[in-house]
């Protein structure tokens, strides 16, 4: 009988991976995160509002979604601002991803922060979704020649 014991120490088990800590450091978990902050905005508002409701507190509807925003908008920057449109492997991650949701997501988190003034970081949002646009209209260009 085969002994699992004997096949596993034919193996080197001298470095330990944690698979989940090694994906998130990939652009591929990132720009996944940063979309799904997005997309969840909604759902996200919705249990803060029936968390006040719950708890038979009063609150204010417009400060309600302004913080939902802020937490939503600042938590997704947080991820795609790792995002660098120089390097291959992100390049390669940003076309993977469904571009007309990322460019809408995009073009969302360019308003938010726009309406608040922070410049910096609508400039890094522009410059991977005139990327991703550009790449978009170099695919059309080829599906048409084609």
């Amino acid at each position: 009988m085969i002994s699992k014991e004997k096949i596993f120490n034919l193996f080197d088990d001298s470095r330990v991976v944690d698979v989940h800590e090694d994906f998130m450091d990939s652009p591929y978990a990132k720009i996944g995160m940063f979309n799904k902050i997005i997309i969840n905005n909604t759902v996200f508002l919705q249990k803060l509002k029936f968390f006040f409701n719950k708890n038979k507190k009063e609150y204010n509807e417009e400060n309600v979604n302004s913080y939902a925003s802020f937490v939503t908008f600042n938590r997704a920057f947080f991820y795609i601002n790792q995002v660098d449109i120089n390097n291959n492997m992100h390049i390669d991650a940003l076309t993977c991803y469904d571009s007309e949701q990322l460019i809408y997501n995009l073009g969302q988190s360019i308003l938010y922060f726009e309406a608040n003034e922070e410049y910096e970081k609508c400039a890094h949002l522009f410059k991977i979704k005139n990327f991703l646009e550009e790449f978009e209209k170099s695919l059309d260009s080829i599906r048409d020649s084609i």
